[in-house]
């Protein structure tokens, strides 16, 4: 697996050490390469023509560090891209996408049926599902009181208010997608604006945080940012409040406070938990035939050459192939 850094973000590479160490301990091996803005597009085009390379994690954002109130990935007039990070995820093999950020993630589809229960789902809907988002829904789903297994699907969530404080295609969207088509009422919270995510449609609603905490059964943010915090006040009694930001935008022990609330940490170490997976799930998929030996749970090796990387390193492979174009 390769995973590509292409800035200086400090939470991509705390993410990337911490995976890393994840994969060490799995014994998977995971190269990390340092590319230039300039060079990412093609070093992505090198790791997907590359048979021994079995998935593609490209550390977001890039060029373009805004979140999105946007359905479509194109200019209605052009037909281009109208995020230059949206075409680098579809640029990404879909057999390779780990990450679940490409081909699917924007879909109207996307749900949390074969999330929840992974069992009761065939091959086929066993799609990548962005890592984030489904850790997050799997926490939900073994909270009780926040998703209703024996309704319908569509139904699961009926009649709770969600507010995610985050809408990137990183994170908040994907959830925002996965949660309405559940049955809830979802709003998505940015630095400037507040929308009601329903029908698989973003609409601008006059309202501000503290209005949308204060109405919701569920709180869930991830603001990357040391100095933003919700105040316990504005949190209900008996809500369900999750932090996906490695800071805390909540006190937890203010929010225990609260009577009968429950407070939900540590998504990062179940997203790389589901990332790992999601590895093994396209190698079983469309990998098995590049390799001698079978996955068997853990590791993913060839026998041959003691690792899933030929003597040369994807590093090198890569900057040769950049040199000639």
């Amino acid at each position: 697996m390769v995973a590509f850094l292409a800035n200086e973000n400090p939470s991509s590479k705390l993410f990337i050490d911490l995976f890393n160490n994840c994969c060490n301990e799995d014994g998977v091996k995971l190269e990390v390469v340092r590319v230039n803005e300039s060079e990412i597009e093609q070093a992505v085009h090198v790791a997907n023509e590359d048979p021994n390379i079995h998935g593609i994690l490209v550390c977001y954002p890039i060029f373009d560090p805004h979140e999105t109130t946007s359905l479509s990935k194109f200019c209605r007039l052009t037909g281009d891209y109208l995020s230059r990070d949206d075409k680098l995820r579809d640029t990404v093999q879909a057999k390779k996408d780990v990450e679940g950020l490409g081909h699917t993630y924007n879909r109207p589809h996307i749900d949390a049926s074969h999330v929840v229960h992974p069992d009761g789902a065939s091959d086929a809907t066993k799609e990548i599902t962005p890592c984030t988002a489904e850790a997050i829904m799997k926490c939900l789903a073994s909270v009780p009181g926040a998703y209703n297994e024996f309704l319908p699907h569509t139904k699961r969530m009926d009649g709770l208010t969600v507010t995610i404080v985050n809408r990137s295609p990183l994170y908040g969207h994907p959830l925002a997608v996965m949660l309405s088509n559940e049955g809830a009422e979802v709003y998505s919270v940015a630095l400037n604006s507040i929308y009601h995510f329903k029908d698989f449609k973003y609409h601008k609603v006059e309202a501000d945080l503290e209005t949308c905490t204060r109405s919701s059964n569920i709180l869930i943010t991830g603001v990357p940012d040391s100095d933003f915090h919700i105040p316990s006040s504005w949190i209900q009694p008996h809500s369900i409040v999750v932090n996906m930001s490695e800071y805390d935008n909540v006190s937890m022990d203010s929010v225990l406070g609260v009577p009968g609330t429950v407070y939900v940490t540590g998504v990062g170490k179940l997203s790389r938990a589901i990332l790992r997976r999601n590895l093994v799930r396209l190698h079983k998929t469309y990998h098995t035939d590049d390799v001698d030996d079978d996955i068997n749970g853990k590791a993913v090796e060839n026998s041959a050459s003691g690792g899933i990387y030929s003597d040369i390193s994807l590093a090198q492979r890569i900057f040769q192939s950049l040199s000639l174009t």
